[in-house]
């Protein structure tokens, strides 16, 4: 299942629920315009920041008017963090969300745009900037995903000292110690999983096997015990061979 499948979209509110909400909101909201803002105390309209009505979050643009389906990128002293604003202006909550790529990046990436997930405080999941922790791997609905600093879910192999998109890099999955399928999926592999890779030293493709853990790390440069059986990876983490436990 992709996540096409599981994005759930739940308007809650309609333009007309919207101006209702408002308007019982009380002081502070004004449509005199035509459009709704926030006045403040000194007749203008507040810009680039949050208010709220009837429990909801709302985001004014630099006009001051609400902002609707829209990735909010907001920048402090202590980081920058992402949120999504809905067709109604709706701060958006534990939910995914795709948002479409700057056509002048397309050439360097296979997704055809960036999967978000926005956790219950609205704040879109994200990296450190720092190497890629088991504490930094989110668990969404039993699945395991990781996300770059920027908040875009990291996908296809992945390695944990440089957490980034690897597209068009045949050597990636040499290096690399977490396999996060496809751009449009995205969930970390478990178990036992063939993938064809590029081999140097073949100068082809081959079909090899990989083994990853609970956490969807890959193993590597070790033997592994898997239901009876001895597996020894390489470096890379291939499997190179095998053989039954003696009995």
């Amino acid at each position: 299942m992709t996540l096409k499948n599981i994005v759930k979209t739940c308007v809650l509110m309609g333009a007309v629920t919207l101006i209702t909400a408002f308007a019982a909101f009380g002081e502070g909201w004004d449509d005199s315009s035509g459009s709704w803002q926030w006045i403040k105390d000194d007749g203008t309209p507040a810009v680039d920041t949050w208010k709220s009505a009837n429990g909801y979050w709302f985001y004014l643009d630099s006009s001051g008017l609400i902002a609707r389906n829209k990735l909010i990128v907001e920048t402090s002293e202590k980081g920058t963090n992402y949120y999504f604003v809905d067709s109604n202006g709706k701060l958006l909550r534990d939910a995914w969300k795709a948002v479409a790529i700057d056509p002048a990046d397309r050439k360097d990436y296979r997704a055809q745009y960036w999967w978000y997930y926005f956790g219950d405080d609205g704040k879109a999941y994200k990296s450190n900037g720092g190497p890629l922790t088991e504490d930094q791997i989110k668990t969404i609905e039993g699945k395991k995903y990781a996300f770059d600093a920027n908040g875009r879910m990291l996908y296809g192999w992945v390695d944990s000292s440089k957490v980034k998109i690897q597209d068009y890099d045949d050597g990636a999955w040499r290096y690399s110690d977490y396999y996060f399928g496809d751009w449009d999926d995205g969930h970390a592999a478990q178990g036992w999983k063939q993938m064809r890779v590029y081999v140097p030293k073949e100068e082809d493709y081959e079909d090899y096997w990989f083994y990853f853990d609970s956490n969807g790390k890959k193993a590597k440069a070790e033997k592994k015990v898997i239901d009876n059986y001895n597996y020894y990876f390489d470096s890379d983490g291939h499997m190179s061979k095998s053989w039954a436990l003696s009995k």
